[in-house]
């Protein structure tokens, strides 16, 4: 069973009802189920947590940070995926990026002279 609210439909460019599991994994280019539960990631409370690029309907990518939670649900094994749009964060974190580099050239500093 796969589950897909409005926003993840909205961030990919798919309809919730044309999407299954094995598309999802795809478009984060994770073709193998068995790879996204295996990669090494980050954790934050032993909860898998991993930066993807999700590939779009059109062909673009966008960031996202992938959470899985692994459970049982009955008798079976299941997970629950969250996956965050980061496209806001890492234009932020660029824009940091940019104009602290504006500052140290204004200040005759470079990165490279801070070293």
């Amino acid at each position: 069973m796969l589950y897909v609210n409005p926003r993840l439909a909205e961030i990919s460019g798919y309809a919730a009802h044309d999407m299954s599991k094995d598309g999802l994994l795809r478009a984060l280019g994770l073709e193998r189920g068995g790879q996204f539960f295996s990669r090494e990631a980050a954790s934050r409370n032993g909860e898998p947590r991993l930066e993807a690029e999700l590939l779009r309907k059109d062909g673009s990518l966008v960031p996202v940070e992938v959470n899985v939670r692994q459970f049982q649900y009955g008798d079976k094994p299941a997970s629950l995926i969250f996956i965050r749009d980061m496209s806001e964060r890492k234009r932020a974190a660029e824009f940091d990026r940019f104009f602290e580099r504006e500052r140290l050239a204004s200040q005759g500093n470079t990165p490279s002279s801070q070293e």
